[in-house]
């Protein structure tokens, strides 16, 4: 399983700086994570409901269930026969860049809180809020239900803020960076101090803290496909991997702090997640980018030597955007 999953988000980070101009990467990057959501909440929900279920099995029906899948056989013919011919990938770059690192451990830190969520949020909301199976479920599930609607808004927010030109593409990564680390961490904080007495502050924390890590949509996700094009695939498969050890660290992690899920353990759990989430926020501010890195650009091309400008071809995608929306408010004028 692993290793099969582990080729999807760089092929799809791929497709999406290749594929989308500059004005829709943010939604192409939110659209095409949803199922990660969806499949949370259906699994959380529909496990819970399962598990209850003594005439199907109990608890190992959810193995039967989640092994039926489907698949295609649409692939072949012209979809097979282009080649590509393979290109030097400039590593020593790519792993000396400071841009690099501070949107990787981004990515840990992302990794670190959801897998954090997702395997400990039911047991947390079960030892401290008292919380039955089926409600602890559908609790579980509601924060990605929420997370599903704020990455789609933080995403239309990022790509009109570009469109009108009110900030600048890395102004805007690292204002929803910002959003996605910060206030997340604060969330955590704050939930921290939370028991059996306040289950619904606890809850409601716990769901605009996962809304908020939608901002690392617009955040480092986009640079992750904006600082270097034709590297993407590389750069994506670098940060898939440190948030593939934060995938691995934080339930066992977790599952050190947590032993006797006492209040103190909790408190000193989510301390954690919020330290990792606003310190690799910090780092980012100071580093992240979603300019081309000089040592990304094709020397083939010509693009502005401005390492604070993008390159013209970005440019043109914006003033293209500009012309045609110009030409629909004119449209609408006459009429």
């Amino acid at each position: 399983m692993g290793c099969g999953q582990g080729i999807l988000v760089p092929c799809v980070n791929v497709l999406i700086a290749h594929w989308f101009p500059l004005s829709e990467k943010v939604q192409a990057i939110a659209i095409s994570t949803t199922g990660n959501q969806i499949s949370v909440i259906v699994a959380m929900f529909l496990t819970a409901e399962l598990c209850v279920l003594d005439w199907l099995g109990g608890w190992s029906s959810a193995f039967y269930i989640y092994e039926i899948n489907g698949n295609s056989n649409e692939l072949g013919g012209q979809n097979l026969q282009r080649k590509v011919n393979p290109k030097e990938i400039p590593w020593n770059k790519i792993l000396s860049s400071l841009v690099v690192w501070s949107t990787g451990m981004c990515s840990f830190s992302q990794n670190f809180m959801n897998v954090g969520i997702v395997v400990y949020l039911p047991t947390y909301y079960q030892n401290v809020l008292g919380m039955d199976l089926t409600a602890n479920g559908l609790m579980s599930a509601l924060p990605f239900v929420i997370q599903l609607v704020t990455k789609i808004l933080f995403a239309a927010m990022s790509d009109w803020i570009k469109r009108k030109r009110i900030m600048t593409s890395t102004a805007v990564t690292k204002l929803f960076n910002l959003i996605g680390s910060f206030g997340s961490g604060t969330c955590f904080i704050l939930l921290s101090f939370c028991d059996c007495s306040t289950p619904y502050l606890a809850i409601s924390l716990a769901i605009i803290a996962v809304g908020f890590s939608s901002g690392f949509i617009p955040g480092y996700n986009t640079s992750v496909v904006c600082i270097a094009p034709r590297y993407t695939s590389s750069i994506a498969s670098f940060t898939r991997l440190l948030g593939q050890i934060a995938s691995v660290a934080s339930p066992y992690m977790i599952g050190l702090i947590v032993v006797k899920g006492t209040k103190q353990e909790w408190q000193l759990a989510f301390w954690v997640m919020a330290f990792i989430l606003i310190s690799t926020g910090i780092l980012f501010q100071f580093f992240g980018s979603a300019n081309v890195q000089e040592w990304a650009i094709n020397p083939n091309l010509d693009i502005s030597k401005d390492k604070d400008e993008e390159p013209l071809c970005e440019q043109n995608q914006m003033i293209v955007l500009e012309k045609i929306e110009k030409s629909r408010n004119n449209t609408d004028n006459d009429n």
